[in-house]
């Protein structure tokens, strides 16, 4: 017969054991300590070609988020058990696509300063745009004032980074990573999820007549401006009021 006290120091060592592993499979830092450093973010035309076919399948089940809950390895596992059943079709299988997927959420995690940094620039790019249809009057000055602004942070943002950021940035501006995140974000958006919120914003200041862009500027975007390093970037994946 196996004496207490081993019974009880095998219990011991066993919780222990479980505790350890369940703090390791919820730390985020590790989790995405695995994607870097980010030498060439972006995507596959493969996992562009069934995106579609994924997040039907997701909304299909009524998913709420087209993202594990957490950055950390047990949502992971949790979210791979859940999708691994996917068929979709042989030229992609699914666990590389979902292998691919989670690659480009931890992207978006990572990389969300420069994210933001190309959402300012675009609007910059269209506040400049909006300036040039404008007469002299108070709502131009408003516009030259954001994008004054603007310059400025960017610019801060700019001399901040280190030499290996300042590469990173200049290979996402070199390969329009934010135009292959808008053509995802369409993806997202016709089954009912948002992969970047602040996209649809965007399309919205592409609309608006310089007038009403000035008055949106003055009212809402001016006092928010985002800092470096912020964690500001709107909820990634989410599910949309349409789905």
């Amino acid at each position: 017969m196996i004496p207490p006290p081993l019974i009880a120091l095998a219990f011991i060592i066993g919780l222990a054991t479980l505790l350890v592993a369940w703090s390791i499979m919820r730390d985020r830092t590790r989790y995405l300590a695995r994607f870097q450093p980010l030498r060439h973010p972006g995507v596959s035309a493969e996992y562009l070609a069934g995106l579609s076919n994924f997040l039907e399948k997701l909304h299909d089940r009524r998913t709420n988020s087209a993202w594990p809950r957490r950055h950390d390895a047990l949502s992971v596992l949790m979210f791979c058990l859940r999708t691994r059943a996917f068929s979709l079709g042989p030229s992609k299988p699914a666990a590389r696509l979902i292998a691919e997927h989670l690659t480009l959420w931890a992207q978006l995690e990572l990389l969300k300063p420069f994210i933001q940094q190309a959402i300012l620039g675009e609007r910059q790019r269209i506040a400049v745009s909006a300036i040039l249809e404008l007469p002299d009057t108070p709502e131009r000055d408003r516009l030259m004032h954001f994008v004054n602004d603007i310059r400025q942070y960017r610019d801060g943002f700019a001399r901040a980074l280190s030499p290996s950021e300042c590469r990173l940035y200049h290979e996402l501006e070199r390969t329009h990573y934010l135009l292959t995140l808008r053509k995802i974000h369409a993806v997202f958006d016709e089954h009912g999820y948002a992969l970047l919120p602040a996209l649809d914003d965007l399309q919205m200041w592409e609309t608006l007549p310089p007038t009403d862009l000035a008055a949106y500027v003055n009212a809402v975007c001016l006092p928010s401006l985002p800092v470096p390093n912020s964690s500001g970037l709107l909820p990634l994946g989410a599910r949309t009021s349409r789905g």
